[in-house]
């Protein structure tokens, strides 16, 4: 993955990056993943093929970066609720 997850991103990059995983998400709804290309996700988000490989390999490295990050917010949202409970 292109993405480094542990750094500190730019407001841009995590505009792009939420683009991305979003759309992902939306079309995971409707069709497989072999189903969705890169021309695809990039015709849906209105970006150009250039900026997807910016940030990423191939569609699966898309849908990594999709599964890491709905895992850290479930682990910020959990290390917030331990840490407001008594």
């Amino acid at each position: 993955m292109k993405v480094d997850l542990s750094g500190k991103t730019g407001r841009l990059a995590r505009q792009t990056l939420s683009d991305f995983s979003e759309k992902m998400l939306m079309l995971l709804a409707d069709m497989s993943l072999e189903e969705i290309s890169v021309q695809k996700m990039c015709d849906i988000c209105n970006y150009p093929r250039s900026t997807f490989y910016n940030y990423f390999d191939d569609i699966y490295d898309l849908m990594d970066y999709c599964w890491t990050a709905i895992y850290l917010w479930y682990r910020r949202k959990k290390r917030k609720e331990g840490e407001e409970q008594p």
